[in-house]
């Protein structure tokens, strides 16, 4: 199933998506990859407290995602934890953070430091 709303990236499928993981991560609560997704799900719709839940299961599991701690950075920026984001920040970056998430973390740095425009 999560291959097929994949492929269409429809704004029902991204829904449809987000209910599998978060029903999976529910019902599974070992399968790491579903706790970290239905996370992830979760902080993209703004529900940073439920998407610090799941995110937190996963990193139980496994430390060593640099995913899922830059996530739980990125929770803790939301909720105007600057000190914890950072320390997520720089841990996701030890754990070899790609490109991409190098990126978002500079982009979250600089908005802490109120140097970009919010």
């Amino acid at each position: 199933m999560e291959q097929i709303y994949i492929a269409d990236p429809s704004q029902q499928s991204i829904q449809d998506i987000y209910a599998i993981y978060l029903e999976a991560a529910q019902e599974w609560p070992e399968w790491t990859h579903m706790q970290k997704y239905a996370g992830i799900a979760l902080f993209e719709q703004g529900q940073y407290t439920a998407a610090e839940y799941y995110l937190l299961r996963a990193h139980t599991q496994d430390e060593a995602d640099y995913q899922t701690v830059y996530y739980l950075g990125a929770v803790d920026f939301y909720q105007n934890d600057y000190e914890n984001s950072m320390s997520y920040f720089n841990r996701a970056l030890e754990l070899g953070a790609d490109e991409e998430v190098q990126s978002d973390i500079i982009w979250y740095v600089t908005e802490m430091n109120g140097e970009g425009s919010r």
